[in-house]
């Protein structure tokens, strides 16, 4: 039987679509009218019926609703608000396969909630502030000494120790001394000694030799958090009085300057190029008297930048363009183009700028200040997830073990550890049956005055996706088992979600409402369908219009890259060669070339190929023509088809799945009309439809 989760659309968006809206912010009640009544107690305002079809009407945000599409999904609301109530006085809600779900689903949407309004939203916030704001800096680098990771000993080694059975043996660097040198550095610096002096003298970033130790203009998401976290914490001329820890090693920090953010800017440019990576005097010299030239051409003979940068730039890549290279963000290009471009307003031309490629002449023609905080939400989001999150989400949870007094216990997992049949992996069938019960009823871990048993943590071990398959060998043991003591914790801190985050408990409510309306569904509608060789002949017969074929066309085509190719299969055709022999050789697709061009049976009005062939007789071909852009096509017509009834078996599936449909919904308008007569219902779609006019 065709399952669906509702005939109306509301459970499927509400299942489907709640985890989209998990992160809108919490607003506040308004009144509203009633557009429903059900019963003596249950008023429906205009406010839940347009936050509804805001999230579930399949349109775009903030695109209004017409008339026709207001009374359309009124109907939809209405029926959906009717179901729900006979769902819930029927009990739907409360048996246990509906509570275990709820409850599954609330623990499951409570942590990525939390850690989404605790951690992200908040730090997203905060990258959008810095943003606004550009920090140039510089810095002095001391890198941390190499060194080879030991070897990881075998499993199968007798001797290993607790620690070594646990933890993967990483290699450990003393950082004292390079922090001593940092510190010494930053006493030199503290009694006035040149910054750039000394970077040049001891920084160990090759960059920073030649230029001071300049890192240029950035903001936020453009530097390792540690580094970035430090500039914005410091005022201009100001140098760390610590030195700061990143991946890369130890750094002291000046902060050069801090000013507003201009944003992106759009760009053009007119280019001189040297000859090789490294010119000589000659190819400097031939270059700079091109550019020298095109800049006169344009400032005192006044002739068109970009009629300029079409006839003349070396970049190939923006001189068609009239030397356009988009918009771009502070950092894209070579600091000394970036530096250039971001000094000019619009319209401007810069002087003569010297690049590792060449000589330029830029021009600036756009600049964009900084989005809003929604528009730039989602880019934000993004980067910071794929950089910050992971640290942030380490801290937090640190956090929580110190809150709610975490403790593992040693000796219990010791016990566990040395239980397991290493040969097995979680998943496997009996992967934890070596496990005496004695050990399984003992306490892993405590937090918040609970007690966990070792067989509860293993329960959840089971079914979480991300251990499934993993080794029983200790150290990966241990890694499921902080994952699985994170839930806990995070479950923990997540207690009173509902109270903080109404949106939340909304939410949760709109879920349960989707499960009891789905169980009510399969209940009053879909265990009553029954599919016969008898009731679908019926059917077919009563409905034959609802089973026909639209006027067809039976296609062979030979696609091409471009026009040269097109014309060679087309002369061939031409010379006499069968149609299947040309498509065999000449298509650009080794799909099409064994399958001889076949497309079998398509609609006549499907594309332009589908509606030249109609008009076309049985057994000719046409003309090679372009599509789209994107490459010529010769089609070949096997054959044609008007419009007609299907028979039984051409109809095939459809049948059966058209007949479900049918009396899917007959099965729903019956027990609608049975749940008005039980209940009074009243409907105040003039409430709606006033509201559409005024919005309009």
């Amino acid at each position: 039987m065709t399952k669906y989760i509702v005939t109306l659309l509301f459970t499927a968006f509400i299942i489907c679509t709640v985890p989209q809206a998990i992160f809108s912010a919490d607003k506040k009640a308004t009144p509203s009218p009633v557009v429903l009544e059900i019963g003596k107690d249950q008023k429906i305002t205009l406010q839940k019926f347009e936050d509804f079809y805001r999230r579930y009407g399949g349109k775009p945000a903030n695109t209004p609703m017409t008339k026709v599409e207001a009374d359309k999904f009124f109907d939809l609301f209405v029926k959906y608000e009717l179901k729900l109530v006979d769902a819930l006085s029927r009990g739907y809600d409360t048996t246990e396969d509906a509570q275990k779900e709820i409850r599954e689903y609330r623990n499951d949407l409570a942590t990525s909630y939390l850690l989404e309004q605790d951690i992200t939203l908040h730090q997203v916030k905060k990258m959008y502030q810095r943003r606004k704001e550009e920090i140039r800096a510089r810095h002095i680098l001391l890198k941390f000494p190499e060194v080879e990771e030991e070897e990881e000993e075998e499993e199968e080694e007798k001797d290993m120790n607790e620690e070594d059975s646990r933890r993967v043996k990483r290699p450990q660097v003393d950082t004292n001394a390079i922090k001593q040198k940092a510190l010494e550095v930053i006493r030199r610096l503290q009694a006035g000694e040149s910054f750039e002096a000394l970077a040049q003298e001891l920084t160990e970033d090759p960059s920073g030799k030649n230029n001071g130790g300049d890192l240029y203009y950035f903001t936020t998401g453009q530097m390792v958090s540690q580094f970035e976290d430090a500039c914005y914490d410091m005022k201009v001329g100001e140098i760390t009085t610590e030195p700061v820890q990143t991946i890369f090693g130890i750094h002291i920090i000046q902060v050069m300057d801090r000013k507003p953010a201009v944003g992106s800017i759009r760009a053009s440019h007119i280019m001189a190029r040297f000859n090789s990576s490294n010119p000589t005097p000659d190819d400097t010299l031939h270059a700079w008297k091109k550019i020298h030239a095109l800049m006169d051409s344009i400032k005192v003979k006044g002739a068109d930048f970009s009629l300029i940068a079409k006839r003349n730039s070396d970049d190939a890549g923006s001189a068609s363009n009239g030397g356009d290279v988009d918009t771009f963000s502070r950092r894209r290009w070579v600091q000394s183009f970036d530096e250039a471009a971001y000094n000019l307003k619009i319209g401007e031309l810069s002087s003569i700028v010297r690049t590792p490629y060449g000589y330029h002449i830029i021009k600036c023609t756009e600049i964009h200040p900084l989005g809003t905080f929604e528009a730039m939400k989602e880019e934000l989001k993004s980067q910071y997830l794929s950089s910050r999150f992971q640290d942030d989400k380490a801290a937090f949870l640190l956090s929580l073990h110190k809150k709610y007094a975490f403790e593992e216990h040693s000796s219990v997992l010791q016990q566990l550890l040395q239980s397991f049949d290493t040969s097995k992996v979680i998943g496997d069938s009996a992967w934890a049956e070596a496990i005496p019960s004695d050990v399984r009823k003992q306490t892993i871990c405590s937090y918040a005055g609970k007690n966990l048993s070792v067989d509860t943590v293993l329960k959840l071990v089971e079914v979480m996706p991300e251990s499934y398959g993993m080794s029983l060998l200790p150290r990966d043991v241990s890694s499921v088992l902080e994952h699985v003591y994170e839930q806990f914790l995070l479950l923990e801190e997540a207690k009173d979600i509902e109270t903080r985050f109404p949106v939340f408990a909304q939410m949760l409510d709109e879920f349960r409402d989707g499960i009891i309306l789905y169980r009510a569904e399969q209940q009053e509608v879909w265990s009553k369908i029954f599919v016969t060789d008898s009731a679908l002949d019926a059917y077919f017969e009563n409905n034959r219009e609802k089973f026909r074929f639209p006027n067809r066309v039976n296609l062979s085509a030979i696609y091409v890259g471009n026009d040269t190719l097109a014309n060679k299969a087309f002369l061939r055709l031409q010379k006499g060669e069968t149609f299947d022999t040309v498509a065999l050789t000449e298509n650009a697709s080794i799909l099409m070339r064994l399958r001889k061009g076949m497309l079998d049976w398509l609609p006549a009005d499907q594309d332009t190929m589908t509606r030249l062939a109609w008009k076309m007789e049985k057994g000719t071909y046409n003309k090679p023509f372009l599509v789209e852009g994107k490459g010529y096509t010769i089609f070949y017509v096997n054959d044609k088809d008007s419009s007609r009834l299907k028979t039984f078996d051409e109809a095939g599936s459809e049948v059966s799945n058209v007949y479900q449909d049918s009396e899917a919904k007959r099965l729903e308008n019956e027990w609608i009309e049975s749940v008005k007569k039980k209940i009074s219902v009243k409907m105040y779609r003039d409430v709606v439809r006033k509201s559409v006019a005024k919005k309009k």
